[in-house]
């Protein structure tokens, strides 16, 4: 089963040693999505297929995200169609 991990608006994201640990039990992808509040849409980043990749985004994302923004990171356990970036989650 996928992890999902959610961050209430106005709560501190889990440390990148808590994701990582997500990430090295769920290793076909992750992704993450938060409210871009400049645009007034979702944004999502997903087809992160290592945890470099992973971390790379996850550092360059949170000093964008806003403190009001709920945060979403998912992690994903391939069950079907391949292990593959486009398969990975949060989907719009």
């Amino acid at each position: 089963m996928c992890i999902i991990v959610v961050v209430p608006p106005k709560v501190k994201a889990p440390e990148l040693l808590t994701l990582e640990k997500c990430f090295s039990n769920n290793k076909d992808g992750a992704g993450l999505m938060y409210v871009d509040s400049k645009k007034g849409m979702v944004k999502i980043i997903k087809g992160l297929m290592t945890f470099e990749a992973f971390k790379a985004a996850y550092t360059k994302e949170m000093p964008n995200i806003p403190e009001e923004s709920p945060l979403v990171f998912h992690f994903r356990i391939g069950t079907s169609g391949g292990i593959v970036p486009e398969k990975c989650h949060p989907f719009p």
